[in-house]
């Protein structure tokens, strides 16, 4: 069978056992718990593991599937109006994450990058709310929105 089939029927079938786990659940967590997400999850970190294990060699579908989580905590975060401002950052800190786990090697040149935009943007939520400089902020803020 094709990777992307093992793939789906993988993450299909963990999403039907955290579809009856999450009627386990109580409270804040059974409302919080991302079924499709911790399918999705769990299918690339076991296809992680046997790609360390040299067993699954599949890059492209990995690196599809760990974007998707990626992006999802791209998205959750970004509903926190207080983190809007380090919506680059982030994205950008996610896909050196995901490709360091994918691509297990040496990336200081993308980390040092990365290590700058943070500063940049840090620097950018200090002086947030000088008047003239606040500009900024608010502009990259509203990056996404129509103007």
């Amino acid at each position: 069978m094709e990777n992307l089939t093992l793939a789906l029927l993988g993450t299909s079938a963990l999403f039907l056992l955290f579809l009856l786990f999450k009627q386990l659940l109580k409270g804040k967590l059974k409302e919080k718990f991302c079924v499709i997400c911790a399918a999705v999850v769990v299918t690339w970190a076991v296809l992680l593991g046997l790609s360390y294990l040299q067993k699954f060699t599949d890059k492209v579908l990995l690196a599809i599937l760990m974007g998707e989580s990626s992006l999802a905590v791209f998205y959750l975060l970004e509903k926190k109006e207080g983190l809007k401002l380090f919506r680059l950052p982030l994205l950008l800190s996610l896909v050196t994450v995901v490709y360091f786990l994918i691509t297990p090697g040496l990336i200081l040149e993308s980390l040092l990058f990365v290590l700058l935009i943070w500063a940049i943007f840090g620097a950018i939520y200090l002086i947030r709310a000088n008047p003239r400089l606040g500009k900024i902020a608010q502009k990259i803020t509203a990056c996404c929105r129509e103007s």
